[in-house]
Formats: C-alpha cells, structure tokens, sequence
C-alpha cells in the first residue's frame, strides 16, 4: 500500500470546531490492510510537549506532502496563517484552500458558491490556478482526492525547494499590530474606554508606542467634545473648541480625516470656510489608518477578537451593511432569519444575506422613498410601500416585480402581510386603510381612517388588525374578517410609537409628554385598561419589544441604543438618527436603521 499522503493543516485557532471535525474524517480514512490513507498534522495535537511551537510548525511544513489552508475571514487576516501559508509556498509545498461553512454563500447571479471577503484573500491562497474546495460534507473527501491526485499527476509540483525558515511571527511587529488594530476597531464603534485601555497597552511598543500616545489624546479630546449641548447658546464655543481639536490633530493618525465616528462635524455652522464639510477621505495606510472602508453595496464585518470582547458586554456588532445612498426607513427578516430587506430614502430595498451579510438583490422600481416593506409568511414574496403612491410585490426567489398597485392617491406609509399570507394591509395619507388578497392583488375593502399616516399590526391569529393613528396618539382596531371597526384607545398622552401583539391581549408602547424632559412609558394593555411595565427616561422615536417580550430596545437621543429588561445595554455605532430597530424572531439579533445611510446589525443576549 502507499506511503499516506502528509497534510499539514493551516487554521485560525478561532475555527477551531470545524477543523477539529475535518481532521477526524480525515485520519479515520483507511486502506482495505487498516493503513491510514492520510498523516494529519494539526499544532494543538502534534506538538510535543517543551518543543518550540514555530520550530515545530517549519518541520511540520517541510515534511508534508500537501498543504491544506483553512480559509475563514479570520484566517486570511491572520499574519501566523499568512507566514505558514507563505512558506509552504517558497518549499512549493501542493496548496489546497478550503472555504469553512458558514464563511461563505450560493451567488445567486452566478449560482456558484462564493466568498463574501475575497478582496482579503492574499494572492498566495490563489497562486499557480490553485482550485478552491468549498466544504460540503458528502463531497468533500472525494473532491479532496481529485486534487490530490492532480498535485500526483504533476511531478513539478511534487518537488521540495529549499528556503530558510521564516522568523516567529508572534516576535515581530505582527502582535503590536493586531492589537493597534483592534484599539482602532472599538474607538470607530464609539467603545472608547476599551480603546484607551488597548492603546495603553502599546505605549512602550517602539513602533507603536507614539501612535497609541496620539490616539490616547485623541479619544479623550473628542470625550469632551461629545458633553457639548445642541444648543445655540453653547454653539460658538463648541466651534471654538472644534477648531483647537482639528487643530491639534489635522492630519494625525488617519492621513486628512479628522477622527469624528459620531458625525460631531455636523454640530458646525454650514458657513466658515469648510468647517461644516464632510470628512475628507484619508489615503489608506493599513498600519496607522485600519478603518472599516467597505466599498458600495458591500459589508464591514469588526474582527472576531473585537466581537468576542464586546459579547462579553452582552453584545456585539456583527456587520455594518453599507449602499444605500440615504436614510434606511425599514427594516424586515425573512420568516427564516436568513435574510434582511431594508428600505430606503434612496427608492431602493436592498436584501443581504443575514448570516455572511453579504448583498443578495437590489430592488428597484420606486420613484419615491420606500417608507416600509413586509416579507410573506413563506417568504417567498416582499411588499414595499412608498411616497410614489404606489405598492410594489416583488418575487424573492428571482427578486423581480410581480404586481404594482396604485389606487391610493397620496404616499403610502406602511404596508404588512397577513399570518396566514392571505391577505395584506396597507395604509395612506390619502386617510384611508386598504386590505388586499395576496393570490389575485385584487382590494378586498376600503377602510376611512382620521389620521393622514398610521402604521399596521396585525394580531397573531390574523383575526384583528390594529393601527396606530400617527399625531392623533389613538390605536385603532379592525375584525379582520368583516372589516368593521371593534374601537379605539386613546387613553394615550402622547404618540404611539409601537405595537406588539401577544396571544392574549395587545402589549403597546407608547411615548407621552410627562413633564420635562419628556418620557417614554411603556404600557401593556388587557383590553381598555393598562398599566405601566417601563418608564424610559427620554422621548424616544423609534422603540420595540423582543419576541419573549423581556427586552426593550429603543434609540437614545446620542444616537445609541438602549436594550432593557433581563440584560442591560448600549449598542453603540450609528451617527445619525435611528428610524427602525427590529428583532430577528429568535430574539438573538438586532437590526437597526439609521439615517447615517447605514444598517447595523447586533447580536444581543
């Protein structure tokens, strides 16, 4: 029987799960005589204990047949990965990448499976026409043999090369760097406590040190330029102070932009010279300038160090999703919480993918704001309301449009589907409420209401419909059979922001003027009557339960936001006003839109 083929196995230690299942279905390949078909060399298993851990990892290099690269964002950003990855080149070592599951998705343009990060992937992973193995568990082994038996074929390929071993890269620059990296992550997501501890921890670096004292000054500057009130009275000095800020820092660390991640900028005066300009656009330095730059229509994703330290908070950010070009007005998962639709000022929804956050679709028609969409309950079509007038139906399995409705005569303010996916509600600042049938998009009833705008709840059991009277702080109640009116409530003092329905009566929250500054209660009402379940201590817009109902989240006046209930938090990053935060239906994340053009996606707990 042949000798077994060598592997050496490259991974991010993050990974660590799935590389542990591939190795044990690689070593339990055995011939017909119980030989094993592969040697595999994995650090944590085959390093013995007191050897050195670089010096055994060159020997392992140097003594495999074939190199396997385990591709995941944190491995193509990893500098160890990187260096073995290079090495095994220079000892033209056969490399086989494999793309983990979950780090990446179906390309629905081209039907193939594709990165979401390939603009990260160095050229080493893709020299010499290598072939990328995507890992499904029923083709994996076979696809595997077929490019092992490829590398055979070649004798070229099979040939050892000298090269000297690379130095330790845990003893260069590399350490100092991801940890610069890191203090920069959390100073743009507004963590700046975590940021200045991190940035302290660099000050005795040689290379680093100088940078880190910068930033330290940095964040504590711009700590007390954030405590100015937006008053007129406190503005001139503000300007003031914004000047000796720009000043003292004009070009230093971030090349022509000026650190401003909360939008501080936009406290100027418009006159002034180009006080009151956007940012300029630094020139990229990826050592002192590691900002997240995603590009149109694409993703930012903090690392993964970053995300676990903020999880130990109680959350973290999973993804910026940039593209739209103006505010996001609306948020919607699908029913399986594998997508998200988001609709905006630009006339346009854009869908993603909702576990690598990378673009699906981009739905256009409108030729007005998008002010809601609503997924069916089989999620196999979305409806967009917008200030067009019109309604639009869209296929979410080819993401084109199927119906146009216009028979209202003024903006459409909301638009939500049945439980059944029978029938969908849409309301107008025409004043009326009009239900539809979801097969022939056909109006089943007409609806006059007294309030110019409303948004639409329907009850679980699709028996009642609900609507919130926009300025006139009533909530409105329809029997969703005979499309007769069952009443109103309106005991509120101030407009209703939200509704949450639960099987055995409506849960509202609702937002009232109670002296100054204003409040935010939160009521769960038992037909007329409520009582009070939360006071926040602000007038907020923008307020929802989760799905148990033991959180709430809503939008702080810093643009943050707040989560109440069994776990406390602060979600920090948006710098613009937050019209939509919506909960995924199991609770476990959080999406927000906001008026920085930005969707931002939380994983809460």
């Amino acid at each position: 029987m042949p000798e077994p083929v060598r592997l050496f196995i490259s991974y991010r230690s993050l990974d660590f799960a799935a590389v542990d299942a591939i190795v044990t279905r690689l070593k339990s390949l055995t011939h017909a005589d119980h030989t094993p078909v592969y040697h595999v060399w994995q650090d944590k298993r085959d390093i013995p204990a007191g050897h050195d851990w670089w010096q055994s990892i060159v020997e392992a290099i140097s003594a495999c047949h074939v190199f396997l690269f385990m591709v995941s964002q944190e491995s193509v950003r990893s500098p160890i990965c990187q260096e073995e990855l290079r090495y095994a080149r220079r000892r033209n070592r056969p490399v086989i990448p494999i793309a983990l599951s979950g780090h990446y998705y179906l390309n629905p343009t081209t039907a193939k499976n594709d990165l979401t990060f390939w603009s990260e992937v160095s050229a080493e992973v893709t020299a010499h026409n290598t072939q990328l193995l995507f890992y499904h568990e029923e083709t994996f082994l076979s696809e595997l043999e077929r490019s092992i038996s490829k590398f055979r074929s070649e004798p070229e390929q099979w040939v050892d090369l000298p090269a000297p071993a690379p130095l330790d890269p845990r003893n260069s620059q590399s350490t100092g760097h991801m940890l610069y990296s890191e203090a920069c992550e959390f100073a743009f997501l507004l963590d700046f406590e975590s940021a200045e501890t991190k940035f302290r921890a660099l000050l005795g670096d040689d290379r680093l040190g100088g940078h880190a004292k910068v930033w330290v000054e940095i964040i504590r500057n711009y700590q007390e330029l954030r405590q100015f009130p937006a008053n007129k009275f406190m503005q001139s000095l503000f300007v003031q102070e914004w000047a000796a800020y720009q000043k003292r820092f004009p070009t230093y660390p971030l090349g022509e932009t000026v650190f401003d991640p909360e939008g501080l900028r936009a406290k100027l005066p418009a006159t002034g010279g180009d006080k009151g300009a956007p940012a300029k656009t630094a020139s990229a330095n990826p050592l002192l300038d590691p900002r997240p730059s995603p590009s149109s229509g694409s993703s930012w994703k903090p690392s993964l160090a970053v995300r676990a330290q903020l999880a130990l908070k109680g959350w973290a950010l999973l993804a910026v999703l940039t593209g739209h070009t103006r505010a996001v007005a609306s948020l919607a998962w699908s029913p399986d919480g594998t997508r998200l639709a988001s609709a905006s000022s630009d006339c346009t929804v854009r869908v993603w993918d909702a576990i690598t956050f990378a673009p699906i679709a981009t739905l256009t028609g409108h030729r007005a704001e998008i002010w809601s969409t609503s997924w069916s309950p089989d999620g196999t079509r979305l409806a967009s309301a917008s200030a067009d007038k019109t309604l639009r139906i869209w296929n979410m399995q080819t993401y084109q449009p199927l119906q146009v409705l216009q028979e209202h005569s003024d903006q459409v303010w909301d638009v939500q589907w049945s439980p059944d996916g029978t029938q969908f509600a849409s309301a107008s600042m025409d004043n009326t409420l009009r239900i539809w049938d979801a097969s022939t998009y056909t109006m089943l009833a007409r609806l006059s209401t007294s309030a110019r705008w409303m948004r639409l709840f329907w009850a679980p059991d699709g028996t009642r419909l609900a609507g919130q009277l926009g300025d006139l702080s009533v909530v409105s109640l329809w029997d969703a059979a005979t499309y007769q009116s069952m009443g109103n409530l309106k005991d509120h003092q101030g407009h209703v922001l939200a509704i949450l329905w639960s099987p055995e009566r409506i849960r509202l929250i609702t937002s009232s003027q109670e002296g100054q500054p204003s409040t935010t209660l939160v009521r769960v009402w038992d037909g007329p009557s409520y009582h009070t379940l939360h006071t926040l201590p602000t007038y907020t817009r923008s307020v929802t339960l989760s799905p148990d109902g033991k959180r709430i989240a809503f939008q702080s006046s810093d643009y943050h936001i707040q989560l109440l209930g069994d776990s406390r938090a602060v979600l920090k990053g948006h710098t613009g006003q937050i019209d939509t935060i919506t909960w995924s239906l199991d609770g476990a994340r959080l999406a927000s839109g906001s008026w920085d053009n930005t969707v931002r996606v939380w994983a809460v707990r």
